[in-house]
């Protein structure tokens, strides 16, 4: 057999098991990165919830004090009215931007598995062609050699 040959293939299937090493760790890293992110929408989702109730807090109290203001009764009924539509709308927004967030959170969480097992794949893809680098180096170092 004709050491070089097999050298050769050995250097080559060690090079396509790195590269296939290193994309693993580069999808765990993006993968990483994801869950973060997914997380952080979670929060920021959270976080524009109070704000939209801190809102309305302050608009009904403006509301309460302008119709205190206005002389207007806050049993009167068309008051009432206008104060369960308000809180209607805000609990629809708040709804709607939690579905949101959870749509989103999904699809990144399928991103992140998807890319985890981009890296896998890469590993296993790695071995293969490593495999068939060296069984045909040594196959052609077979060839070559001359006893």
């Amino acid at each position: 057999m004709d050491p070089i040959t097999i050298g050769f293939a050995l250097f080559s299937a060690f090079g396509q098991l790195g590269a296939g090493q290193a994309t693993k760790n580069q999808a765990d890293q993006t993968a990483d990165q994801m869950a973060l992110d997914r997380e952080l929408r979670a929060i920021q989702s959270k976080q524009w919830a109070a704000a939209r109730i801190d809102d309305y807090l302050v608009a009904s109290s403006a509301n309460n004090a302008f119709f205190a203001y206005s002389g207007r009764d806050t049993s009167d009924r068309s008051i009432k009215a206008f104060k369960e539509k308000q809180a209607e709308i805000v609990q629809t927004d708040i709804e709607r931007s939690d579905n949101q967030s959870m749509l989103e959170q999904s699809r990144m969480k399928t991103q992140e598995v998807a890319e985890r097992a981009r890296g896998r794949n890469a590993v296993s893809t790695s071995i293969f062609n490593a495999f068939s680098t060296v069984s045909t180096g040594a196959y052609r170092a077979q060839q070559v050699y001359v006893p």
